[in-house]
């Protein structure tokens, strides 16, 4: 492959080759049999783009806001940790997202556990060294020494809003129902759909089949995002078009650091930045606002019409 990237699934691909297979497999794997990781991108495949013709696009503006700050595209980085091992200077994000670690059957398989020199301080101090080499066993799912918290619940979603002024989103939601019960939490102030992946609970919805039961749930009341298979502009579009107000990316930030550091990142951004202005000009919209629910529909819309 020659240096130039032209899609993210190019970086995808650089990033297979160059990364040992450990390393690649615990980056692009998921739960179990990794159904939920190839729905996710296979759903999107699933909608259809309705563009309308002879407006004028000649201007177009991709900003938007989140929680009142002001962005110039609604495109954004899912919280991914451990980039360590793709870049060493990656950031490494860490947080306590779901009460039990995924079961990810590659990782088991290659006895994957952390470099020494890629750790999480805050969280040395939980090890009583016993827990070294459980990896061997897969005792902790492909992650030694990965403490989880299985009491964690909505009790600590108001102790949190109870310590902050900070807006408070929460990554993961994938029913209406766990959607209504965040309205009735004051702190909350968005909704990240999010499988987390596929590397968590495998069989899961992909996020854009989940995303239009969490908006209608939610309605204006909270700021739905969305994570988790977008790897094109259209993709992005179309998940606009259901109802999120920004798509965030995750694996694509990976494969740009392994790319090229800060630079591959930028690039894959600027990619993704370019395909969804092009769709959306495609698609006869100037701006953000002009996306609506009726740009998209399922593929079977035109199946029945047979």
């Amino acid at each position: 492959m020659s240096g130039r990237m032209v899609c993210v699934d190019d970086f995808e691909e650089f990033s297979k080759k160059h990364l040992s297979k450990a390393t690649w497999e615990f980056y692009s794997g998921g739960a179990d049999e990794c159904q939920t990781v190839s729905e996710n991108r296979n759903a999107f495949k699933r909608f259809r783009l309705r563009p309308r013709f002879l407006r004028d696009v000649s201007h177009r503006d991709l900003s938007t806001t989140l929680l009142g700050e002001r962005v110039e595209c609604p495109i954004c980085v899912s919280p991914t940790g451990l980039k360590d091992l793709a870049c060493p200077q990656g950031d490494i994000y860490t947080a306590k997202d779901l009460p039990i670690v995924g079961k990810r059957y590659s990782d088991i398989r290659n006895k994957f556990q952390l470099p020494p020199h890629v750790t999480v301080p805050n969280l040395l101090a939980l090890k009583d060294g016993s827990e070294q080499d459980s990896a061997k066993d897969g005792r902790n799912y492909g992650m030694g020494g990965s403490p989880q918290d299985p009491t964690f619940s909505w009790k600590d979603v108001d102790w949190l809003s109870s310590i902050t002024s900070l807006p408070i989103i929460l990554k993961g939601i994938l029913t209406a129902e766990d959607a209504g019960i965040a309205l009735d939490h004051p702190g909350v102030k968005g909704i990240l759909v999010s499988n987390h992946g596929g590397r968590q609970l495998d069989g899961v919805p992909a996020t854009v089949e989940a995303l239009p039961e969490i908006v209608r749930a939610v309605g204006n009341k909270l700021e739905v995002y969305l994570d988790g298979g977008v790897r094109t502009g259209t993709d992005a579009l179309k998940a606009l078009a259901l109802g999120a107000r920004a798509v965030f990316i995750g694996r694509p930030v990976i494969w740009g650091l392994t790319f090229k550091g800060e630079e591959g990142v930028r690039q894959g951004m600027n990619i993704l930045r370019d395909e969804l202005d092009l769709a959306m000009a495609l698609s006869g919209c100037c701006t953000l606002g002009d996306i609506q629910p009726t740009l998209v529909v399922r593929e079977d819309f035109y199946h029945s019409r047979l």
